[in-house]
């Protein structure tokens, strides 16, 4: 029962250190700056420290509120300090469910610092950035992943994206039939790879490179006939492959 009001207990403890504290640097100043302050009037004598107490009491209860708001802020500072990766890959990932992707990065800053080696975090790092469209850092963040663990094919399809995304449709192939090689079986890798062929074969014809454009086409269409066999497809690819029909 007395660990549920022991962060109570420990602010207001906080709050009236830093209440007696604030008060005795308050009557030491105002002895050496205005020494009548403990002076009574009338008399002239030295006022006894109840009447000094009684004379400031505003200005205890005011260094009083003031110091519980200190001690709730340095409680929670001194608690957001202490918070070990698994609570922060917690937060980061609340962050990140929210949209608030620099919040997530933060937090997930903060967990390489505690443990340089987490695959994972260097991951969610890349996809962060990715979303906010920093390309470089994702590139940084992803290639980091992969260093830590090279049978990640998550990561080389990834940065895969995000070298698509950069128009680096070379690199974006390279680490897509990577990520392939390491799992066949996946369906997404299959569409992301086809879909870099189909935008390198159409910068390709845009520069004129006519036989590259058909190979790179002739590519995506194995991969994916369906698609990339569609009217529409061949209609705006035709263009870009020079006089040769697919």
């Amino acid at each position: 029962m007395l660990n549920k009001y022991k962060p109570i207990i420990k602010k207001i403890f906080l709050g009236i250190g830093i209440t007696i504290g604030v008060i005795i640097v308050f009557k030491v100043a105002h002895y050496l700056i205005a020494k009548d302050f403990a002076v009574d009037a009338e008399t002239g004598r030295y006022l006894t420290y109840r009447e000094l107490i009684d004379k400031g009491a505003f200005s205890v209860i005011f260094s009083f509120i003031i110091g519980i708001i200190v001690g709730t802020y340095i409680e929670f500072f001194y608690r957001d300090a202490k918070l070990n990766e698994h609570q922060l890959e917690r937060l980061a990932n609340n962050c990140t469910g929210r949209g608030d992707f620099r919040g997530a990065i933060n937090y997930l800053n903060r967990v390489i610092k505690l443990d340089r080696n987490s695959q994972r975090t260097y991951y969610n790092l890349g996809y962060c950035y990715s979303k906010i469209e920093e390309w470089d850092k994702s590139i940084c963040n992803f290639s980091r992943a992969i260093e830590l663990n090279p049978s990640d094919y998550e990561s080389f399809n990834s940065r895969a994206f995000v070298y698509s995304m950069k128009k680096d449709f070379d690199s974006a192939i390279r680490d897509s039939e990577i990520s392939l090689k390491i799992k066949p079986d996946d369906n997404l890798g299959v569409v992301n790879l086809s879909t870099y062929y189909y935008q390198r074969s159409l910068l390709y014809g845009k520069l004129g490179r006519h036989k590259e454009a058909k190979e790179d086409y002739m590519k995506c269409l194995k991969l994916d006939p369906e698609m990339y066999g569609s009217e529409e497809i061949v209609k705006e690819i035709s263009p870009y492959l020079g006089d040769e029909k697919s």
